[in-house]
């Protein structure tokens, strides 16, 4: 059962006495001078706090927290555990899910999905269809407006940063197809694209395959095409 809110005291966001809000499923829902707008709705454990405001179609249940002076409207979803904070803004049909965080000044919009244990925070600005998911940091002063997959383990601070995942993902999916021919074969004959995986180096920031014997300014481990660590096992030598 949801109940509907009224203001008993003048609140911040231009809220005065009297004023109705918008639906919650409990008192623990709603909590210090946050406000939840008309159409709005908080529901299961999920907590507002602090100064937060929720407008227009937003809904935030589960788990999830929107608290200090963060703002969630138009018609995004904040669920599960995720988290947003200080002054951050999701809003249009952005969603965030999983134990993703959005904080600091960020800003989350478009039909973006951020997911999983993705935090987005700074001044980052997040629109279009990106889609966040896996480890995945973006921060700095980071504008993505692409129909994006990011996930796995990477840092995207700056916009060559961005780039260089952008490529890496490119070569590496070529790659994989057997699309490629690149570098010296070192006397492996077997090799369909004239590689050795062993010798070739694929960087864990940007996944781009550097071929022998060369590194980028990203890497910081090696490993193997077949998705193996590199150890220098002597047995580990083989063509995927």
């Amino acid at each position: 059962t949801l109940y509907q809110i009224e203001a008993t005291v003048d609140l911040c966001w231009g809220v005065s006495v009297g004023t109705l809000g918008g639906f919650i499923e409990k008192v623990d829902n709603l909590q210090g001078v946050a406000w939840v707008n008309v159409d709005s709705v908080i529901c299961g454990d999920a907590c507002v706090s602090g100064n937060a405001w929720i407008g227009d179609y937003a809904v935030i249940k589960d788990n999830a927290e929107v608290r200090d002076s963060a703002m969630v409207y138009g018609n995004a979803k904040v669920s599960g555990y995720s988290q947003v904070s200080n002054n951050a803004k999701v809003f249009y049909y952005a969603d965030i899910s999983g134990y993703a965080k959005v904080y600091d000044d960020a800003s989350v919009s478009g039909y973006v999905k951020i997911s999983e244990r993705a935090k987005v925070y700074d001044k980052a600005r997040l629109f279009g269809l990106a889609e966040v998911g896996g480890d995945v940091l973006i921060y700095g002063n980071v504008n993505i407006n692409d129909q994006i997959k990011l996930d796995g383990y990477c840092s995207i601070d700056t916009p060559e940063k961005l780039a260089a995942w952008k490529a890496g993902r490119i070569l590496a999916g070529a790659i994989a197809g057997r699309q490629l021919v690149g570098g010296a074969n070192g006397g492996n004959t077997n090799s369909p694209i004239g590689l050795q995986p062993e010798t070739g180096n694929i960087c864990s920031f940007c996944n781009l395959m550097l071929g022998p014997g060369r590194t980028c300014e990203h890497t910081d481990f090696i490993v193997c095409e077949c998705g193996a660590e590199k150890t220098g096992s002597p047995g580990h030598s083989h063509w995927c």
